[in-house]
């Protein structure tokens, strides 16, 4: 185990980089949505402790999940 210096989390070193990101494309996609409500918050997604930049990765993967059940009308 090692800490990545991007996430400050906890990843197997012997699992290549290009393997982890295939597996998680949930979580990037969850980043991406964490980031861009940050910014729309306010805040400044570098300068985040890492256990507030977790919760809001979380909350962006519920929204995407969510937003991706919802049956539009046509």
């Amino acid at each position: 185990m090692v800490l990545d210096e991007r996430t400050e989390m906890g990843r197997v070193a012997a699992i290549p980089e290009s393997v982890c990101e295939q597996f998680s494309r949930r979580t990037l996609s969850g980043t991406a949505a964490a980031r861009a409500y940050a910014a729309g918050q306010g805040l400044d997604w570098d300068t985040l402790d890492a256990k507030r930049k977790i919760g809001l990765i979380k909350q962006g993967c519920k929204i995407r999940a969510a937003r991706s059940r919802t049956i539009l009308p046509t």
